[in-house]
């Protein structure tokens, strides 16, 4: 997953390459698997942000990837200490979130 292709396979995007998996996200089996529900409305990863967002006081919307995305592109674009911090916990909070 990088900035140019924020998109993990997700079940419902293996299904349109018609490649079978379990619809039902694995983790917390209240919704189906998608990028929406994994990233942002299981209450999993809504705790993850939370806790990586304010550990690192980063003012940040996490309830859409545009936001997101748009937050790490002018991140990317500065080189100062503090912005290097963040796009490393959003990287983290990304992993621990597909973990």
């Amino acid at each position: 997953m990088t900035c140019n292709n924020p998109d993990p396979p997700t079940c419902d995007r293996l299904s349109k390459f018609e490649i079978q998996c379990v619809q039902l996200y694995t983790l917390c089996k209240k919704e189906n698997e998608t990028h929406s529900h994994i990233f942002f409305t299981c209450e999993f990863s809504k705790v993850v942000w939370k806790g990586a967002t304010q550990w690192s006081n980063m003012n940040i919307n996490t309830s859409n990837w545009q936001d997101v995305m748009l937050y790490i592109q002018i991140q990317c674009n500065m080189n100062k200490a503090t912005h290097q911090l963040s796009r490393m916990t959003l990287s983290v909070t990304q992993y621990m979130i597909l973990k």
